[in-house]
């Protein structure tokens, strides 16, 4: 076991510099933080290794396997990588997934277009694996999906659902043929009063400030609006997601 007190250690550098994406894939690796994103990373065989507040190694060490590297931090060092305000004292250092390829997607997939709120995507992302979607395809405009924050609103989904970040969609599009591309639209069809697949399918759902881009709404197969009653003009990027797969899996 490794202990490991000073702030300057390199290791700690390197740990502390994984805030940033660019170290992420400098590095190939990323951080998950708290009892329940560590668990998740152990159970999906996703952990390198587990860092924890040398205070609570006895709490958490039996939770463990054996064959993860475990490694003690002083306080200090954990409130140096950690990025949320009340640490929990524990956390796991994972592998960034190999590239895939969009046909290990699924056949039920949510595209996000320009979703840059990090909260939006881990929560699409959670929402995903609930309702029964099987990929997540993003373009480059979208949070990092290896953020911390967007890897806490996943709660775990990022372990099972595969995602794939590309910079053009619309090359995506055409090795989909064959499957129903929906797109929320305000001169789309009603939602709950269109018909819907229920299979072969991808939800676009655009960012919060602009929509779907033109480029990507033009391969829209079929377009739906929410209704919305009041003065509310738009809904939550997570919110109108959540709807559309809930109304799908519902069929």
């Amino acid at each position: 076991m490794i202990y490991i007190s000073s702030t300057a250690n390199p290791r700690v550098k390197l740990l502390s510099s994984l805030e940033n994406s660019s170290a992420r894939n400098e590095h190939g690796v990323y951080l998950v933080e708290g009892e329940n994103m560590v668990r998740e990373a152990i159970n999906t065989g996703k952990a390198l290794s587990v860092m924890v507040d040398e205070s609570k190694l006895s709490l958490y060490e039996n939770k463990i396997p054996s064959g993860i590297e475990i490694i003690t931090l002083s306080k200090p060092v954990i409130n140096k990588i950690s990025n949320t305000v009340t640490p929990q004292g524990i956390l796991a250092l994972c592998a960034l997934p190999k590239q895939i390829s969009l046909s290990d997607l699924g056949t039920r997939v949510v595209v996000l277009n320009g979703v840059q709120d990090s909260g939006n995507v881990g929560t699409i992302w959670r929402t995903a694996e609930a309702a029964g979607f099987t990929g997540l395809l993003m373009d480059k405009d979208c949070a990092d999906p290896f953020s911390p924050k967007v890897l806490r609103s996943s709660m775990g989904a990022c372990f099972r659902i595969p995602v794939v970040r590309l910079n053009n969609l619309c090359e995506a599009f055409e090795q989909f043929r064959g499957f129903s591309i929906i797109a929320t639209s305000l001169d789309g069809e009603t939602l709950f009063e269109t018909s819907l697949p229920k299979d072969n399918i991808l939800i676009i759902i655009g960012s919060e400030a602009r929509g779907i881009h033109q480029d990507v709404l033009s391969y829209a197969t079929q377009k739906v609006k929410i209704p919305m009653k009041g003065q509310t003009e738009s809904l939550n990027a997570s919110v109108a997601a959540a709807i559309i797969m809930y109304e799908i899996m519902r069929r």
